[in-house]
């Protein structure tokens, strides 16, 4: 039975340079999820936004405390990395209305990511939301990207 990593032991995984989030997560268990979102909520940017990372991996709803903060941001990378991670947990609780919050985010790079999310996740209760963006984003790119989005979602249902 492994125990969780202590911070220490997590932020070192965190700190290389060019990541493999798969080979760090293997090395990580559920059972580090809230030593995460304590990173998460906590640590500076560059290590914060690595943890969000980590958390959507694991795809797990005691993951969201650490996203959710990061969706709530003043900083547009956390913002950013949250709407990336919310792609594998976009069935549960809470996740739902972070990612729709994020499609008025200010910064078009976190609408851009959100859009995304909701089209790998395929989200067909956005659908609306989604269609608004299509008329209103006042970016053309955004625009674009959520009639792409839109087609998806229509098409699937």
């Amino acid at each position: 039975m492994s125990r969780p990593k202590k911070a220490e032991t997590i932020v070192k995984l965190l700190s290389g340079y060019e990541l493999d989030y798969t080979a760090i997560t293997a090395k990580l268990s559920e059972k580090d999820i809230p030593m995460l979102n304590e990173l998460a909520m906590r640590s500076p940017i560059t290590i914060a936004a690595r943890a969000v990372i980590c958390l959507g991996w694991f795809a797990s709803e005691e993951a969201i405390p650490g996203i959710e903060f990061a969706a709530k941001s003043d900083n547009s990378v956390l913002r950013l990395t949250a709407a990336h991670a919310l792609s594998g947990l976009s069935n549960k609780r809470g996740a739902f209305e972070l990612i729709g919050g994020l499609l008025d985010d200010d910064d078009v790079g976190v609408r851009k990511f959100a859009l995304r999310t909701i089209h790998n996740a395929k989200i067909p209760g956005l659908k609306e939301k989604v269609r608004q963006v299509c008329h209103n984003d006042p970016s053309e790119q955004i625009r674009k990207l959520a009639e792409k989005v839109y087609e998806r979602l229509t098409a699937d249902g």
